[in-house]
């Protein structure tokens, strides 16, 4: 059967369903129809003596409305002749009779007592003591003299209706006793009896005994007796086909990789686990499954919680679908201490049918030597990826992308000099200016990891961004210039750093494939040429696309990472060269673009998927040849731009003008709300644009869709002065 064989025996030692803590049905019966005649009869008895009592005041009544009647035509002749002793003899005559407890003659007004007679040493009296009669004197023309009071006492009819009540209430009781007793002992016969026959039978049933109750009669108890019967047929068949299928379900069950338990709604586990089960837990019916999967009270006591109340939870689910719901809330993997080492094992659940309550089936799958493998594979990867990262470096020029951001980072740190020597306070323009110049080469020291300098950058920064969120001018200059020295002895550190550590020592900041020198000064040189032979000379001075983007891949996982999202970067450079000017700041700039790509374009992965997207954003560089130069396009597919963010802060310019006039690059325009690491509070674009600007490139918005954005690098030609100036000048109107 479905108990157990010590739910079984704990069932059978309890009392009977004769002699239950509650009393047996016949006693419940017994006491039912005692209370149900006593309750019967006590309102037959109340009724009784109520219409008794109603039966004595309305004689008593009546009688006394008599005496008024013959007393008032008594009284009508010394009345109507005003004779005061006859009335007053008249009154004193009602002394005879017991009962008249008081008397009044009241004039015809009733305000004035004409004769008044009263029991002596009786108080004033009124219902239920005593019953007041009024009756009017009328005179032989009809005129009323005057009214007769009467007020008559009730003691006699309360006597007998005392009487009364008693003999009703001691017959009632006989009578109760007697028809309870009957119905019991009809009740016992019929009812009790055959009840006690078939609790015998089921006790029986339950040992697993053969039982047959006898049927002797064709009422209701006769047909549950020979239900009886059929259900212990059913059931002794059914157990045989359980037993039978519980043992191939073990024998399964034994022969899985898996370690299987169940519990139930109080987080028991059953009698049903596997072999494994048994290995790993020790699984054994009603202990805990919270014990089982966390059995470290000490380490694991936030986590032994957490599994609790999802349990609660989860035995509670209504149906399969809010089962599925819950399950992504449970713990999906636990480590597993073992004497012989840890075990890593994964969790699944499954709803299953307990009967009268929900139970849940727990798979515990041993996947140690799997993790271990992966672990060991995914750190194999990385070591392969930093060497691969190490050679890309080395094949890419890292001397020259280093010597080139060392010589931007001295004429950084040279106009930031000459902007805080050149004011004794900082106002808005310098602040915006210095926080310009140390957002930038903060970005560029991420990309070469300077971990020193760029703390060191981010402190200054802080201290801008409160300069810049002040309504007045500020003194802050010492402070500025201090952090200025502190970057240049940096800077020259890291600098002895690299050369101590590079194998051509100090030329390494000077390699090219010529010398950046020899090209500077041949360029310088012929600044004042023109036709062929210029051309030459800035064809010779260009510089691979590869140097500018050499460091970016990885830069880009960083970022992703700190911003919780997927992002890949592809580069296509195509063997393409970049003007000199340009490949200076180039590397700055696509820093910039990149990160405003990852912390405004591209989506978390849950609104990539929302969307339609893949969750791994893609970010594009490519790069081609156009007029007057080349041309490099910034892609990816996320969000795009918010215009209307754009054009609420520049107060009013058209998306159109937006797209063509490049607005959402002015200084501070910031279309994100809650800033995190990689927000650039709205001077990233700014400082892009400055940055191409002074290589003479300027950058644009070629297109931006909720399916991504495309940003375009060209040359800066004689057409761009115009719209720009008359974009401005539609914003500050």
């Amino acid at each position: 059967m479905d108990s157990s064989p010590e739910s079984l025996e704990d069932d059978l030692a309890r009392p009977s369903l004769m002699t239950s803590v509650g009393g047996s049905i016949a006693t419940r019966l017994a006491l039912g129809i005692v209370v149900l005649v006593a309750l019967i009869t006590s309102l037959v008895v109340v009724e009784l003596n109520r219409l008794e009592w109603q039966r004595l005041l309305t004689s008593k009544r009546g009688a006394a409305q008599m005496v008024a009647v013959l007393f008032a035509g008594s009284l009508a002749p010394a009345l109507d002749f005003k004779d005061d002793e006859a009335i007053r003899d008249r009154v004193r005559g009602l002394e005879v009779s017991p009962e008249i407890l008081q008397a009044r003659i009241l004039a015809n007004g009733r305000s004035e007592v004409l004769a008044e007679y009263r029991k002596p040493r009786e108080p004033e009296c009124a219902e239920p003591d005593c019953i007041e009669v009024l009756h009017p004197v009328m005179s032989p023309t009809n005129e009323q003299l005057g009214t007769v009071q009467l007020k008559v006492s009730l003691n006699q009819e309360r006597e007998a209706f005392a009487q009364t009540r008693r003999r009703m209430i001691g017959l009632g009781a006989v009578f109760s006793l007697g028809l309870a007793s009957a119905l019991i002992l009809i009740a016992r016969r019929f009812l009790v009896t055959p009840l006690g026959r078939l609790e015998t039978a089921a006790m029986g049933l339950a040992r697993g005994l053969p039982v047959l109750v006898p049927v002797q009669r064709d009422d209701e108890i006769g047909r549950l007796s020979r239900t009886f019967n059929a259900m212990a047929q059913i059931i002794d068949d059914r157990e045989r086909r359980i037993a039978a299928s519980n043992r191939r379900l073990q024998n399964l069950l034994d022969h899985m990789g898996q370690a299987i338990v169940v519990f139930d709604a109080e987080g028991k586990l059953t009698e049903e686990h596997s072999r494994q089960a048994a290995r790993i837990f020790g699984a054994t019916a009603g202990t805990s499954v919270v014990d089982q999967v966390y059995p470290s009270a000490d380490d694991s006591t936030m986590e032994r919680e957490a599994f609790q109340a999802w349990i609660d939870a989860a035995v509670n689910a209504g149906d399969l679908a809010q089962f599925k719901e819950l399950v992504d809330l449970a713990p999906r993997s636990v480590k597993f201490r073992q004497p012989d080492g840890e075990l890593e094992l994964d969790l699944e659940y499954r709803l299953v049918d307990g009967g009268d309550a929900q139970q849940i089936m727990l798979l515990a799958t041993d996947v140690t030597e799997q993790r271990r493998l992966e672990r060991s594979v995914a750190e194999k990867e990385r070591e392969h990826e930093r060497q691969l990262s190490a050679v890309r470096r080395l094949v890419s020029g890292g001397g020259q992308l280093f010597a080139a951001f060392m010589e931007q980072t001295e004429r950084r740190l040279g106009v930031c000099r000459e902007l805080v020597n050149a004011h004794s306070t900082l106002d808005r323009a310098t602040v915006e200016a210095l926080f310009q110049q140390f957002h930038t080469l903060r970005a560029e020291a991420r990309c070469f990891d300077l971990a020193s300098i760029e703390a060191r950058v981010t402190q200054l920064e802080a201290l801008l961004q409160e300069l810049r969120a002040g309504d007045t001018d500020h003194s802050g200059g010492q402070d500025v210039r201090q952090g200025v020295d502190e970057l240049a002895q940096l800077l020259t550190e890291a600098q002895q750093t690299f050369v101590a550590q590079h194998p051509l020592g100090a030329a390494a900041l000077d390699q090219i494939t010529v010398r950046r020198s020899r090209v500077v000064r041949l360029l310088q040189q012929s600044a004042g040429l023109k036709g062929d032979v210029r051309a030459r000379i800035e064809e010779l001075a260009r510089r691979p696309l590869v140097e500018s983007t050499a460091l970016l891949p990885e830069a880009v996982a960083r970022w992703a990472q700190r911003a919780g999202k997927q992002v890949r970067l592809e580069v296509d450079h195509q063997g393409l060269e970049i003007p000199y000017a340009l490949a200076g700041v180039l590397g700055g700039v696509l820093s910039h673009l990149l990160r405003n790509a990852i912390a405004h374009g591209i989506e978390s992965q849950a609104e990539r998927e929302k969307a339609g997207k893949p969750s791994t954003g893609v970010v594009r560089i490519s790069g081609s040849e156009c007029e007057g130069g080349v041309a490099i396009t910034v892609a990816d597919d996320g969000a795009g731009f918010n215009i209307d963010a754009i054009r609420a802060r520049t107060r009013g310019v058209s998306p159109e003008a937006i797209l063509a006039l490049s607005e959402a690059f002015e200084s501070g325009t910031s279309t994100i709300v809650n800033r995190g690491e990689l927000a650039g509070a709205g001077v990233g674009l700014a400082a892009a644009r400055a940055e191409l600007a002074s290589a003479g490139y300027c950058i644009r918005i070629a297109a931006t869709s909720p399916q991504g954005t495309e940003l375009r690098l060209t040359p800066i030609s004689a057409s761009d002065a115009a719209p720009v100036s008359t974009g401005l000048a539609a914003r500050n109107a």
